[in-house]
C-alpha cells in the first residue's frame, strides 16, 4: 500500500505511526503487522469506533504502543503522541 511505500522510504524520518483501523485497501492490522515486521520498535497509535474484546487482545499481541477509542477530543490525541514522543528520548 501506500502506506507501507512512504515509510520504506522515510522511515528515519517517522517518529510515530497514526493508523485506522477500517481502511479500504488494508485494514490497520494488516498495516501494523508490515510496519511492525519492518520496524518492531515503530510507535503505533491504532484508532477505530468500534473495537471487539478479540481485537483489543490482538493489538497487544502486535505490541501496539496505544489505541484510541473514537470520538477522541485533540487533547487525548496530543497527550497521547507526546507520552509516546517523550518515551522515545
Amino acid at each position: 500500500t501506500d502506506a507501507i511505500g512512504v515509510f520504506s522510504q522515510r522511515r528515519n524520518e517517522v517518529a510515530v505511526v497514526l493508523t485506522d483501523l477500517a481502511m479500504p485497501y488494508m485494514d490497520g492490522t494488516a498495516l501494523i503487522r508490515a510496519l511492525k515486521k519492518m520496524q518492531p520498535e515503530l510507535p503505533i497509535v491504532a484508532m477505530s469506533g468500534l473495537m471487539s474484546e478479540e481485537q483489543t487482545t490482538e493489538f497487544k499481541g502486535l505490541n501496539v504502543s496505544a489505541f484510541l477509542s473514537k470520538p477522541f477530543t485533540a487533547e487525548t490525541l496530543l497527550t497521547t503522541l507526546r507520552q509516546l514522543l517523550d518515551d522515545r528520548g
